[in-house]
């Protein structure tokens, strides 16, 4: 949120990075909607979003990967709006979940789960379940007990992040076979 001081200039406030977002008449407006007006009607605090600005901003990260495969996947614990999630799912983002609560709102707000991947530390067996009868694209493993729990329901593809050798070794020989499996991170 951007919180205003009466009578303080667009620069105090550099929202020259937020497109849709401007000054006009000491007011601050979004989109052509006065911010102050907004508030007196709903009420503060007041979260304001741009769909013009995060449109812009999502095209722009995304096209710069235009000529490679890939996905862009935003990190659903920076912000949970379900309309905001809606907005990115509908351009085409997948989402980056951490937990039960997250993925809920990542498929509430329409996200293919093929284009969802689970990270975090601590998953529960039942949160694993859950992934994966969603038909989730990706988990990313913390230990061999997650590992052990997520082969359990056949996934496609596992991320092996940030485990010491020994661990990783197991992992290897956990999955044989059984799916895609690829390294991320450090090995300790």
């Amino acid at each position: 949120p951007v919180f205003l001081t009466p009578g303080a200039s667009h620069d105090t406030y550099n929202l020259s990075f937020m497109n849709h977002f401007h000054e006009r008449d000491d007011e601050l407006w979004c989109e052509g909607v006065n911010l102050r007006a907004l508030a007196g009607e709903c009420g503060t605090p007041l979260y304001v979003y741009s769909h013009a600005t995060l449109e812009r901003h999502f095209a722009a990260f995304d096209g710069a990967f235009a000529g490679v495969p890939h996905l862009t996947c935003y990190a659903v614990k920076a912000n949970s709006n379900i309309a905001v999630l809606g907005l990115l799912a509908g351009w085409g983002a997948g989402m980056d979940v951490v937990s039960g609560g997250e993925l809920f709102r990542a498929l509430r707000a329409g996200t293919d789960p093929q284009k969802i991947v689970y990270a975090g530390v601590g998953k529960t067996a039942p949160e694993i379940s859950d992934a994966l009868r969603a038909g989730i694209l990706m988990f990313n493993v913390e230990s061999v007990e997650e590992l052990a729990d997520a082969l359990a329901g056949r996934p496609e593809w596992i991320l092996l992040d940030n485990m010491p050798l020994d661990w990783l070794r197991r992992c290897v020989e956990l999955c044989a076979g059984r799916c895609k499996l690829e390294a991320s991170g450090g090995v300790t």
